[in-house]
């Protein structure tokens, strides 16, 4: 039995599955939005055993057992349990009930990590420890000790040296040092896409501020797109600089008249280097950014293990969806010999 964890929402995984329903290869598919049941845990001496209940209101509950497990596809998404939390009802003692619920979601959260741990050491393809140590700087740093290149980069936290730096002449950008931007309550959320530091923004920035990242700008002749899998490398490129919408961060989509994507021919120099760099940073898969310069010169950016690669797949005939199916049946097969 294949485990995969995802997001309802996230259409790519549909398409994998697809692939494993027409090879009659068994799974059990895990969204962010189901509740996961602990029937039981005995860790011993003589091993672990656990057996889980997966609640959907979409479908009937599925159980899962360690016996039944060959097979564990992270996508992206959670593992939320299903509790019975302290209530918080009682204004008389809201001090002690406050403190005990926070506790008990500690203590949730210590089951949660145990399990990824588990699922980690199982033959897989993605963690959900991946999406969890996933770092920009991280990146920048290896990428740099394999000799890959990168824009110059730097963590400042006022206005001083962010003046040293710009004095250069060169043009840089700001840009989130976390990949992800934050939610205000289940309505709205606010990214980090890249903006290009202009002197109206470097006014009106205040003498002192939080660490901040500051990266040099690259005049592109095109972002680059990498889906890598076990050693596979699928690259293309996204021709972004055409539109002042997506010049400066390509994933600021312009839907009307969207970027066109075209498959690109990555040296194998720079393939073996990210091999090297994605095996340093225990990655089986991911999404990876590039900027091709105008010299064609190709700076590395970032890696994203759950990031998104079907849209790059549609467009260049990539069929990346067969490809993870292979990789999940190549172990699946392997392990019923």
């Amino acid at each position: 039995m294949v485990l995969i964890f995802s997001d309802e929402n996230d259409f790519s995984t549909n398409d994998v599955l697809d692939w494993l329903i027409h090879w009659r290869i068994p799974f059990v598919r895990v969204n962010e939005q189901n509740c996961i049941n602990i029937g039981c845990v005995n860790l011993d001496n003589n091993g672990f055993e656990y057996s889980l209940e997966i609640k959907s209101p979409y479908r009937k509950h599925i159980s899962l057992k360690k016996a039944n497990l060959s097979f564990y596809w992270y996508r992206r998404g959670a593992f939320h349990l299903l509790s019975r939390m302290p209530s918080r009802e009682n204004p008389e003692i809201m001090q002690i009930t406050d403190a005990l619920y926070q506790y008990s979601l500690k203590e949730n959260m210590k089951i949660i990590q145990f399990f990824h741990h588990y699922l980690a050491d199982v033959p897989h393809i993605g963690s959900f420890l991946d999406n969890e140590k996933v770092n920009k700087l991280t990146s920048l740093y290896f990428a740099q000790q394999v000799g890959i290149n990168i824009p110059s980069t730097y963590i400042i936290q006022d206005k001083y040296n962010l003046n040293k730096i710009i004095k250069s002449g060169k043009k840089y950008i700001l840009k989130g040092i976390d990949r992800n931007g934050f939610w205000i309550k289940d309505n709205y959320s606010i990214g980090n896409f890249a903006c290009l530091l202009s002197k109206k923004k470097f006014m009106d920035i205040p003498d002192k501020f939080n660490y901040s990242l500051v990266q040099e700008y690259i005049d592109k002749k095109a972002d680059i797109r990498v889906f890598y899998i076990n050693g596979q490398i699928h690259a293309t490129a996204i021709i972004s600089q055409n539109d002042k919408q997506t010049k400066v961060d390509f994933r600021n989509y312009n839907k009307e008249k969207p970027n066109r994507i075209v498959p690109f021919n990555m040296p194998e120099c720079e393939k073996v280097k990210l091999v090297k760099l994605m095996r340093i940073m225990d990655y089986e898969s991911g999404s990876i950014d590039y900027a091709l310069d105008k010299d064609n010169n190709l700076l590395f950016l970032e890696i994203n293990p759950v990031g998104q690669y079907g849209f790059i797949s549609e467009k260049c005939n990539l069929h990346l969806d067969k490809v993870i199916a292979k990789e999940i049946c190549k172990y699946e097969r392997t392990k019923n010999k």
